[in-house]
């Protein structure tokens, strides 16, 4: 085998800063991700448990309230 043969073949093998870029390309790309879904969880269990805990505040207000007009 030639030298330029040998090096015809090597064209396809990725360089240490090819493996280099692409790990942080897809790095960036997992922590973006991960960044997106932990906003849409946190943002669910916020919203829900805001909503919720209003339901459950005016449930017990009108609880309290009940209980003191049958005290009376």
């Amino acid at each position: 085998m030639t030298p330029e043969q040998i090096e015809a073949e090597f064209k396809h093998v990725a360089t240490k800063e090819d493996l280099h870029k692409e790990l942080h390309a897809q790095t960036r790309q997992f922590v973006t991700w991960m960044g997106v879904m932990a906003v849409i969880i946190l943002g669910g269990v916020y919203f829900f448990l805001n909503f919720a805990l209003a339901d459950i505040k005016a449930d017990v207000r009108e609880i309290r309230n009940r209980v003191t007009a049958l005290s009376k």
